[in-house]
């Protein structure tokens, strides 16, 4: 698994002092210790230490809070590589086979952490993976998803799924939470060589990253488990004329931040991406 290091406190300045990564002038890592940062601040970089991480083949991402990319810094040797794995990715993602079994896999992995979150959802798994088995793969992510909502009517006013635009505070919440981790889906693609537009489950339109949506499938489970967890903080978020009010909103989004960078739920779909799909494009290269 490529190790990532998630840089989110603001403002933020790196620099390199004797062959090491310096944050702030109070945090040091060795270069053997990750193999990209993600930085999700405002900050600097010397040259020095652009220069050094590039020679140690270290992948740079940067990001606004909301894990929307606007730069990045590749590596020479490790593009070549990338053209390697792309031109495999976009190959097979024309490959109903293949797009077939890793909808099943990633839709498999989603329903064991639902299950694991909400025990209940066992009630509907003989269902669930008969439609699985038989490829009706949107079929059984709306199952999985209509059951799954229904534990948020238990904490909160909300009756069901609806966006663009979101009919009422939950939604809008779900919408700005599921917004955040399709872009840092995104990183993790750039971070692992992946071409983030190129998926096997959802159908691209327009400037759709289908990948990161397919990938970020996997978590939607604990963004419900999470507002159930927080429901004092998530209730107090103000919701005037069907817009969230950014104050009592960033007070929820630092928590979120906590639970996916700081605990590391983001690894689920890092996991992923090792073993279902970069595994198999390491074996076609061996």
């Amino acid at each position: 698994m490529r190790k990532i290091i998630f840089i989110l406190k603001t403002p933020v300045r790196l620099n390199l002092k004797q062959n090491r990564l310096v944050i702030n002038e109070e945090i040091s890592i060795p270069f053997g210790a990750f193999d990209a940062i993600c930085i999700v601040a405002n900050g600097s970089l010397t040259l020095p230490l652009i220069k050094k991480l590039l020679s140690r083949n270290k992948i740079i991402v940067f990001s606004n809070s909301y894990f929307n990319v606007y730069g990045q810094f590749i590596p020479n040797n490790i593009q070549s590589f990338s053209l390697k794995i792309r031109k495999y990715q976009y190959v097979n993602m024309e490959k109903e086979e293949e797009k077939s079994s890793l909808c099943y896999l990633l839709l498999r992995d989603k329903f064991e952490l639902s299950k694991e979150l909400f025990p209940e959802i066992a009630e509907i798994e003989v269902n669930y993976f008969n439609l699985l088995l038989s490829k009706n793969f949107l079929q059984a992510d709306a199952l999985l998803m209509k059951n799954l909502y229904k534990n948020l009517r238990k904490y909160f006013d909300f009756s069901k799924r609806e966006y663009n635009p979101p009919s009422d505070k939950i939604n809008a919440i779900l919408s700005f939470l599921y917004t955040s981790l399709y872009a840092l889906s995104i990183k993790l693609c750039i971070v692992n060589n992946l071409d983030p537009y190129v998926g096997f489950f959802h159908i691209r339109r327009g400037e759709h990253a289908t990948l990161a949506s397919d990938l970020m499938e996997i978590l939607r489970p604990f963004v419900i488990k999470f507002l159930i967890n927080n429901k004092q903080s998530v209730d107090n978020i103000g919701y005037i004329n069907n817009k969230l009010d950014p104050e009592t909103l960033s007070k929820v989004y630092e928590l979120f931040l906590e639970e996916i960078i700081d605990k590391r739920k983001y690894e689920y779909i890092q996991n992923f991406i090792i073993k279902n799909f970069y595994n198999r494009i390491y074996k076609n290269y061996e």
